[in-house]
């Protein structure tokens, strides 16, 4: 009698196909209870079978998914075309050519004036701007200050001479001088001239100007290495230029026709009075 051997190759032989069946059951169920989930794709012929239906029936399905799609977009390009209304040709832009009289000032709110020219006067108008903040960061600007004769000048310039500073101060030249003192002297200004230069007046630490008509403390500025400044009483209107006294410390400045200090000058300073 022929053997009979297990088709799943565990080796095992049998005299029947009745044994053979019974041990193939038993191997099944051993199996789906060793591995339950493995049991849902035990019938590997069916799925096969169905693999097979659908790959059959692929290149039908893409034919009729490319159809589809054609008519859908063949659709949504008549409904766009039904929407949208035909434009109009636009006119071609013409430009308005304006006479303007010589030296007429072109307002920004003005009707006769020319379209093309609104954006290049704001732009000149922010460079012109700009222009004035970097020049009152790098220049002295001055405000006005009440008006003297040329004579006046000349006047005031010749009261300041080297017997006069050194009569007033605790020294007996313009080198030795530390201590100066010309309050109500009647003086309009107070700068360098040729016999009393004030380069030479180095070693001056204490200036008092008060009660005096003083219009500006420019000649004041060159002072490199003063300490302490007294102008009150007097007609100054800024005191900007003090800027340049980097070691000025101690000011007084009351009853002047001073509207503000500047921001560069209160930073050297320790101690100021200021009474507009």
């Amino acid at each position: 009698m022929n053997q009979l051997e297990c088709p799943h190759g565990c080796g095992r032989t049998f005299n029947d196909n009745k044994r053979m069946e019974d041990h193939i059951k038993t191997r099944h169920f051993l199996q789906q209870k060793a591995y339950p989930s493995l049991s849902k794709n035990t019938n590997v012929n069916v799925m096969q079978r169905k693999v097979n239906v659908l790959r059959q029936k692929l290149p039908q399905l893409r034919n009729n998914l490319s159809e589809t799609q054609s008519s859908f977009s063949t659709t949504q390009q008549q409904m766009s075309e039904s929407v949208i209304p035909q434009q109009k040709p636009s006119k071609p832009f013409q430009k308005i050519q304006l006479q303007f009289k010589k030296n007429t000032t072109l307002r920004l709110n003005s009707y006769n004036r020319k379209i093309d020219d609104v954006q290049n006067i704001d732009d000149q108008k922010d460079k012109e701007f700009n222009d004035t903040q970097k020049t009152q960061q790098t220049i002295k600007i001055m405000e006005a200050s009440p008006v003297i004769s040329a004579n006046d000048l000349m006047e005031a310039r010749k009261m300041i001479t080297k017997q006069f500073v050194c009569t007033n101060s605790d020294g007996s030249d313009l080198k030795s001088v530390t201590n100066l003192s010309l309050i109500d002297k009647n003086l309009l200004i107070f700068e360098s001239t040729t016999e009393v230069p004030f380069s030479e007046l180095n070693a001056l630490k204490s200036l008092s100007l008060s009660q005096n008509k003083l219009i500006n403390v420019i000649g004041i500025s060159i002072l490199q290495n003063i300490v302490d400044l007294n102008v009150n009483n007097n007609k100054i209107t800024t005191l900007q230029p003090l800027g340049d006294c980097k070691r000025l410390q101690r000011l007084y400045a009351n009853h002047n026709l001073i509207d503000s200090i500047e921001f560069g000058l209160m930073i050297h300073l320790n101690w100021r009075q200021l009474n507009y």
